[in-house]
Order: C-alpha cells, then structure tokens, then sequence
C-alpha cells in the first residue's frame, strides 16, 4: 500500500492547530475538510480571544506605569524654603484640624474625606519640602514630627467619628426606649 502525500488547504487544521489530515491519518481516518462556518467560528474566536488579551494587557500596562510613576519620579512641587514649606505645612495641618470640627453628625467616611480635602493643597508640596530641608537636620526633624503629627490626626478623625456614631446611636436607642414626656428633657441641646 502506498500512501501518496496531499497538500491540505490551512483551512484544514485539527484541533490545537494540528493538521486534521496528519491527525486523522495517524488513526487510519481519511481526512475531511472543515464547513465554512467551522472555519469563521475559529477565526471570531481567535479574534475575540486577541481582543481581550489586548484590553487585559492595555489595563496592566496602564496602571503598571502610573503606579512606577508615582514611586521612582514623584511629582515634586518647589517651596521657598525648608521652613516656609513647614509652616505651609503646619498650617494646612491646623485648617484641616478646623474643617472637620465644624462637620456635624458626619461619619467616619465623610471626615475622613473632609480631613484629606483640606490637607491637600497644602500637603501636596510635602515631596518639596522634604527636598528643600534634606541638608537641614532640624527642618528634618520637625518634617518628621509633622508627619507623624498628620499621621496621628488623621487616626483621630476616624476614632472620633466612630465613637461619636456610637453614642449618637445609643442615644437613639435610649429615646426609642423612654417614655414620650423624657423624650422632650433629653432632646433639649446641651450645653458646651
């Protein structure tokens, strides 16, 4: 018996790219070819498959680089000096100290934000400041205290607005319990 060797169209592929008549031949089937629709279903697969690695990969990259950005080349916008930008620091520390003082009734969330929206515009120059007083032992000291200061704030923005939401919730409950005339003593407002 001799095998004589056809040349297939590519359109004859087997599965996983295999030649489907090497495949069939190697199991004594004769080879058959693929329908037009077996052909354009593979090809909108394959085509559906590139587009989503491309879109998963465009994804990564994209967020790859801005987060490489942020930390080997930081924006870093210039101050006067080492102690100007401490105190530009020291005060947008005490303005956001007041912006969430005078919020009422926010919650841990919201101060938190109101916290950090006021810090920025003074705080956004904080890589500055760091350069401006890299040769400066004391500004560094202070910029570290600073941090630290920003640091312990912030913890009590949170600590405060969830106590805060504790006790306004037992409160709620204490009046949801109490009878209707202790209701009008207790809603009274208290004094500071």
């Amino acid at each position: 018996m001799i095998s004589k060797k056809v040349e297939t169209p590519s359109r004859w592929r087997g599965h996983r790219g295999t030649p489907l008549d090497l495949v069939l031949e190697s199991r004594g089937v004769p080879a058959t070819p693929l329908s037009e629709r077996d052909v354009v279903a593979r090809r909108g697969r394959r085509a559906g498959l590139v587009v989503y690695v491309l879109v998963v990969a465009g994804f990564s990259v994209v967020c790859s680089v801005q987060v490489l950005r942020q930390v080997f080349a930081p924006e870093v916008r210039p101050v006067a000096g080492c102690a100007a930008g401490l105190a530009e620091l020291e005060l947008g520390l005490d303005g956001a100290r007041r912006a969430v003082a005078e919020v009422s009734g926010a919650g841990e969330s919201q101060a938190l934000q109101r916290f950090r929206a006021a810090l920025a515009p003074s705080w956004s120059s904080r890589g500055g400041v760091g350069q401006a007083c890299a040769t400066d032992p004391a500004g560094q000291r202070r910029l570290t205290q600073l941090d630290r200061l920003r640091y312990a704030e912030e913890q009590a923005v949170r600590y405060e607005a969830r106590e805060l939401a504790e006790l306004r919730l037992q409160l709620r409950r204490r009046e949801a319990e109490a009878p209707p005339g202790a209701r009008a003593v207790e809603s009274a407002p208290l004094p500071r």
